[in-house]
C-alpha cells in the first residue's frame, strides 16, 4: 500500500514522464528527454546518470509532505519509516 502511496505522489509532483523517472530514481533530468521520448531512451538516458543524494532526500520529504500534508492522510511513525525504506529501495534499483 505505501508503495502504492508514494508512486501516487510521484505521479502527483511529476509533470512528465521524465521528471517522474528523475524523482523516482533520484537522478538529475538527462538533456535531449522530450515528450516523444520512448520509454527505452528515458531508459537508456537514466542508465547515464549517478544518484543524487540530495535530489532523494528532497523527492523524500516531497512525498511526505504531499501525502500528509496535501492528503492529510494518517501516517503513523512507523508508515513514515516504511516509505523511507521502500523510497530508497525504488530509487537505488536503477543502478
Amino acid at each position: 500500500m505505501l508503495e502504492h502511496m508514494i508512486y501516487k505522489a510521484l505521479f502527483e509532483m511529476s509533470a512528465s514522464r521524465a521528471d517522474f523517472l528523475s524523482r523516482l530514481f533520484s537522478r538529475p533530468r538527462p538533456s535531449g528527454l522530450t515528450e516523444k521520448s520512448t520509454v527505452g531512451e528515458l531508459f537508456r538516458a537514466y542508465n547515464s546518470v549517478g544518484a543524487d543524494n540530495a535530489a532523494f532526500k528532497n523527492t523524500l520529504e516531497s512525498i511526505k509532505k504531499q501525502l500528509g500534508g496535501k492528503h492529510k492522510f494518517g501516517l503513523t511513525t512507523e508508515d513514515v519509516k516504511n516509505i523511507e525504506v521502500v523510497f530508497e529501495w525504488s530509487a537505488r534499483r536503477c543502478h
